[in-house]
């Protein structure tokens, strides 16, 4: 009589938790930024495939605020002070292991659902100010390119540094770079 049991090697799945900062190349009016500490963070699920290969997902919502307190809104015309942007994204990711870490090559598809804010032109009228202000909505499909750095914390905990850039397919902010920080757990 004998009892065995399967001893997993490879942990299949990674559920992590992270932090997303956005560079949007529009004409340099609105700087790299991260998403504030108290907003929802982003959560990803990676399910490894085989030793080098895993499928992906990403769900997360982000927004980034570009006027600072005193912002001069007469002078400033066509500026853009809030992206809110919500991200879902589906990937295939390719691993080369090196003790230390790991470095996962992914590409996927992204959809965006998210709202640009513009302040468009203020007018002084003395004693109050006239301020015109355009959001815009938009729904958008995209493909997407990245790159992490994953590293063993503690016990089956990992932290991952990750950069992905974004081409839209159409649409409003065409191209982004995406960087962010994830805390995850393997199981």
């Amino acid at each position: 009589m004998a009892v065995s049991c399967h001893a997993q090697k490879i942990k299949r799945h990674e559920l992590a938790v992270g932090w997303y900062g956005g560079c949007f190349f529009d004409n340099k009016e609105t700087p790299c930024k991260f998403q504030a500490f108290g907003h929802f963070p982003t959560i990803t699920y990676n399910y490894v495939l085989s030793k080098k290969t895993s499928i992906g997902a990403l769900y997360g919502m982000q927004q980034f605020g570009y006027y600072e307190k005193g912002y001069d809104w007469l002078n400033n015309k066509n500026r853009t002070l809030i992206r809110s942007i919500r991200r879902f994204s589906i990937n295939v990711g390719y691993d080369v292991s090196t003790k230390p870490v790991v470095l996962r090559v992914r590409s996927g598809v992204m959809y965006n659902n998210g709202v640009k804010l513009k302040h468009l032109y203020s007018y002084d009228h003395g004693p109050w100010l006239e301020v015109y202000q355009d959001g815009i909505k938009y729904n958008d499909l995209g493909v997407t390119f990245g790159l992490s750095i994953q590293h063993q914390i503690v016990w089956r905990f990992f932290g991952e540094v990750s950069g992905d850039y974004l081409q839209m397919f159409s649409g409003v902010d065409k191209q982004q770079l995406l960087l962010s920080y994830r805390i995850g757990f393997k199981f």
